[in-house]
């Protein structure tokens, strides 16, 4: 069956999102999404489901704060607000994350959720111990030796699925300095993957483990391949985690329909 579906393209920091909305049945998020993906005329690396109680569903069910921070200054800009914050519903986060807005300068800001776990994780030779954060909706391992490999992906992806299944796995490679990095995402649902622009949870894991490893506050601006993104962590009095913010410029583009087979 045909549908118009209203689509509004976003770019958070290069992370280029389809923000789609339409009646759309849930078993249609993967398929329908990595559909419009593969049109030239998208141009986008990632979609997401705005759903009709409000809430942003991602195509692959995983989190993901780009595209919060995009909802949010969409959801700002019709609604005719000026800065402030909104509570947004998305994938992935068991509660609504805060997002900090400001229509006239097009920024956008995400407390993001803050990690279930943080560790190391053996991954075969020649990579060995590595560190991960654990989000809920996502995990990422931190390859910090300065030197970026698309082929050595796979190998720790499958390295990582061959034990447990997060709904999404990153591979976040920082230059020496770990003032830039490349991430590498794989989502489940779709079993997509993508060399990102930039990746706002990535950059909150970097955020984390340094805090965790220096047992200081962090506040870090890393740049990736589209573009840059600021991350801020927080140590609460007992020297654990008690904020992650992420955040940046958006640039909404134009809502355009789009007939699909759904």
């Amino acid at each position: 069956m045909k549908q118009t579906l209203r689509i509004t393209p976003a770019d958070p920091a290069g992370n280029k999102t389809l923000l789609i909305e339409g009646d759309v049945p849930p078993e249609r998020y993967a398929s329908l999404a990595a559909e419009l993906l593969a049109r030239p005329d998208c141009d986008a690396e990632q979609a997401g489901y705005i759903l009709p109680s409000g809430r942003l569903h991602m195509s692959g069910g995983e989190f993901c704060g780009n595209a919060c921070r995009a909802y949010g200054l969409l959801l700002a800009q019709r609604q005719g607000l000026s800065a402030g914050d909104l509570m947004i519903e998305i994938s992935g986060a068991s509660a609504p994350v805060r997002v900090s807005v400001d229509p006239e300068t097009g920024t956008a800001f995400a407390d993001m959720p803050l990690p279930e776990a943080l560790g190391v994780y053996l991954l075969p030779q020649p990579y060995g111990m590595r560190p991960i954060v654990e989000f809920e909706g996502i995990w990422h391992i931190i390859m910090a030796s300065g030197a970026f490999s698309e082929e050595s992906f796979p190998e720790i992806r499958d390295a990582v699925y061959s034990r447990v299944r997060p709904e999404a796995l990153g591979v976040m490679y920082l230059a020496k300095g770990h003032r830039s990095m490349v991430p590498m995402v794989y989502v489940d649902g779709p079993g997509t993957v993508y060399r990102e622009s930039s990746c706002g949870s990535g950059t909150a894991a970097v955020a984390a483990w340094m805090a965790d490893c220096t047992g200081e506050d962090i506040s870090l601006t890393m740049a990736q391949p589209g573009g840059t993104l600021t991350a801020e962590a927080t140590l609460g009095a007992d020297g654990r985690l008690a904020r992650i913010r992420i955040g940046g410029l958006v640039t909404l583009g134009e809502t355009f329909d789009l007939e699909a087979e759904i």
